[in-house]
């Protein structure tokens, strides 16, 4: 299904529930009762070996009924697990009544309010977020757990009473969903979202059964999901307006959506920009929250307010935009009042500081290794900025040298001066993919749309520059309210996604019948893999040889056979598999490659790829 026939879908469906909604929830309920019938039948069919498996065992034919014994287990284990599995708790902190008393006690206000149902758990995360995990002990056959996970940056830029809005939200979807129909309804919807993820992700095991037979029911299905998702956020909006107040309500959605947006593009960039100064890890959520409690200044919350105003509503959200939610309560945007105490001081009281200290512990810890080596490069890279530029005083660069230069100075210095150094490389060649791309993306970035034409032209001249490219314009189209401009590119990206999906299909896994070709892999590159398998004395010979693919064919999908051992040398299938994991760790072959062992139980393999010119790159 395109994507214009998916928004007037959706478009539909949203007018027959807002008609009616007590229809559309049981149009839901019998779309998800299909699902579940298919389901249901197919688990009919993998259980009627048992019955058969019990008629040949008393029978006494116990020569068939071992044969049968295995494949039956095999299979019916595995669909038992796949719809067993249990989801685990939520990552961070647990919180006990006494770390936050506050906290339980508004849970508890809201639920006696409404007569809801209980929560169970609270979690303190390192997210900017609130989200309500509601956790089936016993897979899709429920015995729910409740649990509400809380942001503690997110209640560092709120106050208490925005926090409330916050909290009467979250308890608002836990409240309709154990309500009557529409708690019914999303029920079977999450369980059968959960059942696919389970089944359909294994496409190997179930691919056949599920995901195949489910590819036409999947868009009716979304775009049913889309609309009762938006509904039930709308649902939410007015119940914790009911509870805190429009007021509250507005300055809370304001607050949130721009300092996540301050988060995302103005601390945590400034954060790891420190990456180049400091050889460790800093302790970030103390100035995180800091930074976050401060607020945002006058100029930027005006430009946040304007960007806020021209975002719409996408086809795929499942929430509506903030000026459409502050509409339905009769609110419009301005900018809040500044904060005095927070949420997480008043919430927290004396134990912000030891959890505050325990997350940024947590954080140090695990990324030390990754911050330690960034921070050797960006020595090492600024160093040869410093060559290049010095090379460039005395001679003009060459093709290679301009374009590292263009490369390092994107990644580690301003965006004026990397906009120069690429303008450089397009002088040198006006058809440079990597270069145009670049720079579409920086004026982009700053919200100049001529870098839609060099990004257009990445992609006319590079088809990997595409779906990145794609996605990239869409998402400056719809930023400025440019939603009929960013359509073409919307349905060009879904046709690139089907294609990339496609190709990584026929990427999974090689067989007898697929046709070889020979590499195309040059003299250099192919030198540099001879000599990465010199560090496996086991391998003895190794061939190399093309997949012939159809879909995304201008990215080479490589097959590298090896043998392991002499003929006299024991062989096993774990042996086969550790060397296998071990060359891919350890060998750099251009494009995307597939490693198998030509022993013993590969013959037919080895001779087919022995038949293609130049395979074999290896024999000692």
């Amino acid at each position: 299904m395109g994507q214009e026939q998916f928004e007037a879908l959706v478009a539909r469906m949203e007018t027959d529930f807002a008609k009616n909604p007590t229809r559309f929830r049981l149009r839901i309920l019998g779309l998800t009762a299909l699902g579940y019938a298919y389901i249901f039948s197919v688990l009919c069919l993998l259980f009627s070996p048992v019955g058969l498996l019990v008629h040949v065992m008393t029978s006494g034919k116990d020569m068939l009924s071992g044969g049968l014994f295995v494949p039956v287990l095999v299979t019916l284990s595995t669909a038992i697990i796949a719809a067993w599995v249990r989801i685990g708790r939520p990552e961070g902190i647990r919180l006990r009544v006494a770390d936050a008393p506050e906290v339980f006690s508004t849970l508890l206000e809201f639920q006696k309010r409404l007569s809801g149902p209980t929560v169970h758990e609270v979690y303190l995360q390192q997210s900017f977020e609130a989200t309500l995990q509601h956790r089936p002990r016993l897979g899709v056959f429920g015995c729910m757990t409740n649990a509400i996970v809380l942001g503690l940056p997110l209640m560092q830029a709120l106050s208490p009473e925005q926090f409330r809005v916050i909290l009467a939200h979250e308890y608002a979807h836990l409240y309709l969903l154990h309500r009557g129909l529409h708690g019914l309804t999303r029920r079977a919807l999450d369980n059968w979202n959960y059942l696919i993820t389970r089944f359909a992700g294994n496409e190997k095991v179930w691919g056949f059964l599920f995901t195949r037979r489910f590819n036409s029911y999947a868009s009716l299905r979304d775009a049913a999901s889309t609309v009762f998702y938006r509904w039930e956020e709308r649902l939410a909006d007015r119940m914790s307006v009911d509870i805190t107040g429009a007021e509250h309500f507005a300055d809370a959605l304001v607050n949130t959506i721009t300092k996540n947006i301050l988060l995302d593009e103005v601390i945590m960039p400034d954060v790891f920009a420190r990456v180049a100064s400091e050889p460790a890890p800093p302790p970030i959520f103390s100035e995180i929250t800091e930074s976050l409690r401060s607020g945002i200044g006058l100029e930027r919350a005006e430009e946040l307010l304007e960007r806020l105003r021209a975002k719409v509503t996408g086809p795929t959200d499942l929430s509506y935009s903030a000026v459409e939610r502050l509409a339905t309560i009769g609110a419009g945007l301005s900018i809040p009042p500044p904060l005095g105490q927070t949420a997480a001081e008043q919430m927290l009281g004396s134990r912000l500081g030891p959890f505050l200290a325990h997350m940024d512990a947590d954080w140090q810890r695990a990324s030390l290794e990754n911050w330690q080596a960034r921070h050797e490069y960006i020595l090492k890279s600024n160093a040869r900025l410093d060559e290049l530029a010095a090379i460039a005083r005395d001679r003009a660069l060459q093709d290679e040298e301009a374009w590292e230069r263009a490369r390092l100075t994107d990644e580690l210095r301003d965006a004026m001066e990397a906009t120069d150094r690429m303008h450089d490389v397009i002088e040198i060649d006006p058809h440079h993919p990597g270069a145009n791309y670049n720079l579409g993306r920086i004026l982009l970035m700053r919200g100049d749309d001529t870098g839609i034409a060099y990004v257009e032209h990445a992609m006319d001249i590079d088809p990997l520059a595409e779906l990145p490219g794609c996605e990239m314009i869409r998402e400056f189209l719809r930023h400025f309210g440019r939603a009929e401009e960013a359509l073409p590119y919307e349905n060009r990206l879904l046709a690139c996604q089907e294609r990339a999906e496609l190709a990584e299909s026929e990427r999974r896994s090689i067989s007898i019948k697929d046709d070889f070709l020979s590499h195309d892999i040059a003299p250099s590159a192919l030198q540099d893999t001879l000599l990465q398998l010199e560090r496996f004395p086991q391998v003895t010979q190794a061939y190399l040889v093309c997949k012939n693919v159809n879909h995304v064919a201008h990215s080479r999908f490589y097959v590298l056979g090896v043998v392991r051992g002499r003929w006299y040398h024991v062989q096993s299938q774990a042996g086969d598999q550790k060397l296998c994991d071990e060359l891919v760790a350890g060998l750099n072959i251009p494009d995307q490659f597939f490693v198998i062992v030509l022993n013993s139980h590969a013959t037919s393999f080895m001779k087919k790829i022995k038949r293609v010119p130049g395979s074999r790159i290896l024999s000692r």
